[in-house]
């Protein structure tokens, strides 16, 4: 698989074939600075182009007993990685490494499961595929919901909520009988649904006679 080319500040198209599950052979990255796969082109050391993907290996399988598999066929791996419940990546130095683990391993049979092989692309830099894919949602965001969303934003900046309304909703009230009885009403209502969550989930009749007659009910039946 070769990337997708375009210019160096241009956006990358790569990440969009990150999981189209075809079989292919990663070539090189794009020239884009933006492409997920940029870091094996910056010269770092990394041999996630070589890496082949194993399916069909059994559930037990460690990264110990992978080792000792490809010691036993003369391989040479670099990096071993399994997922849990799913596929075991490995990655060599070079593409004849490479290729010639898919040739062997290929319809192994390994604890008596015939082993299927295949290349695999490299991991990608996840900090620039999040931004591809943020700038993508961004880009196929409805028109009429893109407007809304501007809309609701211009008017969050234009009345902004004061921080104290959210702490002491009441406090532009006086501190007379008005002010009480909000407070008194709002405790009322919240006990009346304490009352109710506890019912649902109450198993011991003595604890339910209490809620009847008790201090709660009472209060809350004032509601």
């Amino acid at each position: 698989m070769e990337c997708s080319k375009g210019s160096v500040n241009s956006a990358c198209e790569c990440w969009k074939l990150k999981d189209t599950g075809g079989i292919s052979e990663f070539k090189s990255p794009c020239s884009s600075t933006n492409c997920i796969y940029a870091y094996i082109r910056a010269g770092h050391t990394s041999f996630e182009q070589y890496k082949i993907q194993i399916e069909n290996l059994y559930r037990f399988a460690s990264t110990k007993v992978v080792k000792k598999l490809l010691t036993s066929l003369e391989l040479k791996p670099s990096k071993v990685k399994i997922i849990h419940k799913g596929p075991c990546f490995i990655s060599f130095r070079s593409s004849e490494d490479r290729d010639q683990a898919v040739t062997k391993l290929n319809g192994y049979v390994f604890k008596g499961l015939t082993l299927k092989v295949r290349t695999a692309r490299p991991a990608a830099d996840p900090a620039l595929l999040k931004r591809a894919q943020e700038a993508d949602e961004t880009n196929n965001t409805p028109v009429e919901k893109r407007a809304r969303i501007d809309e609701m934003e211009s008017e969050s900046s234009q009345n902004p909520v004061n921080p104290i309304d959210l702490v002491a909703p009441l406090w532009r009230l006086a501190y007379n009988p008005d002010q009480i009885q909000a407070k008194q009403e709002t405790a009322l209502s919240h006990l009346a649904k304490l009352r109710s969550t506890v019912r649902k989930v109450n198993t011991f009749r003595y604890c339910n006679t209490c809620l009847r007659t008790g201090y709660v009910f009472a209060l809350a039946s004032l509601v």
